[in-house]
This record gives C-alpha cells, sequence and structure tokens, in this order.
C-alpha cells in the first residue's frame, strides 16, 4: 500500500497517523520544500503521536533546499502499533519542525 503525507501533516503538533495497526515499512520517500531551514522528518511506531522517543523509528535530515532522501528495506521494518509522520527542528527533538517535505511510504500487512 502507497501512503502519501504533505509537509503539513508532519508539521501538525503530535504528528499525524498514517495508519493504524501493525505493518511493515518498505519504503519512504521524502522531497524538502524550498527552504533551507534544518528540518528533521520521523516515522515513529505508534497509534497516536509522536510524544515517546523511544518509538522514533527512521529519520531524515532535511537540510538542503529541495533534496530528496529514500529509505528501503526488502525485508520490511516491523511497525506494532501504527504509522506516525511527524518533524523536528533538531535530529530528535520536541520541537516541531517546518519546512520539511512531502512523500510517500510503501507498507505491507503482517
Amino acid at each position: 500500500q502507497l501512503i502519501p503525507f504533505t509537509e503539513v501533516q508532519a508539521d501538525v503538533a503530535g504528528g499525524t497517523v498514517l495508519l493504524t495497526g501493525a505493518c511493515r515499512v518498505y519504503a519512504v520517500f521524502i522531497k524538502k520544500e524550498n527552504s533551507a531551514t534544518d528540518n528533521f522528518a520521523w516515522i515513529y511506531d505508534d497509534a497516536t503521536d509522536d510524544t515517546t522517543a523511544a518509538n522514533a523509528r527512521i529519520e531524515f535530515p532535511l537540510l538542503i533546499a529541495n533534496e530528496e532522501q529514500m529509505y528501503v528495506n526488502a525485508l520490511g521494518l516491523p511497525i506494532v502499533t501504527g504509522l506516525v509522520v511527524t518533524q523536528y527542528t533538531g535530529p530528535l527533538g520536541t520541537t516541531d519542525g517546518s519546512n520539511g517535505g512531502d512523500g510517500f511510504v510503501v507498507v505491507g500487512r503482517p
């Protein structure tokens, strides 16, 4: 299943739930906005939000305007409770970031 997400969804306080329940993440793609403002986008394993740092799974340091990044895992990264997209101003923080990116996640159900 391909699940698109927007920069606005990642920018929401607490992140945005893209999928509930268990899945495997096979790929994530993100393209940064035309801004050099540092931003760190994340994929979390959580059913509701990004408030538990231990649930952070995949990070994308978006430091260059218009850059594109991709995560690929042939076996699929196990997600147990749900999939949340979020972003911060630092590598793993609590301050919501801005000027992140749009992208998509490719998942499969176990």
